[in-house]
């Protein structure tokens, strides 16, 4: 059985980086990523987030390259 929950997984550009943004109150959640040649090969993201006004903040160093990201459940 499978079951979907809606997060908002939010990108924007701030200084020379792309900000990922989601809800604090989401924990267990991982951060993965694919590149736009292979967008079905779902890896983790390393990093860690910092909590800030209620949100996890990832900052992500921009390539030329396109990357899709995703929050997967526990």
């Amino acid at each position: 059985k499978t079951s979907v929950q809606a997060l908002a997984l939010r990108l924007a550009h701030e200084a020379n980086n792309c900000v990922l943004r989601w809800p604090a109150p989401a924990t267990g959640y991982t951060l993965e990523f694919a590149n736009g040649s292979q967008p079905y090969d779902w890896k983790p993201f390393g990093g860690s987030p910092t909590v800030v006004n209620g949100e996890h903040v990832l900052p992500v160093t921009m390539t030329n390259g396109v990357r899709f990201f995703r929050l997967r459940a526990p």
